[in-house]
């Protein structure tokens, strides 16, 4: 799984994940961002363990289908 901050100096997160695309990874990604508030980032956090849980899911059951 592969952890990315949306806004990097100097390169940007869908940098990152047009790389490991291109390179024939299909490992979950997901994006953060340090750019939103604390109020949002609060609330957000929330929704962290079932987007990392969906994710790993979801790669589990492509492997399986090939």
């Amino acid at each position: 799984m592969i952890f990315s901050d949306y806004t990097i100096p100097g390169f940007s997160g869908t940098q990152a994940l047009s790389i490991v695309r291109g390179r024939g990874y299909e490992v979950p990604f997901i994006f953060n961002s340090g750019m939103i508030g604390v109020d949002i980032a609060m609330g957000n956090i929330k929704r962290l363990i079932p987007a990392i849980e969906r994710e790993l899911r979801d790669a589990r059951q492509r492997c399986e289908r090939k």
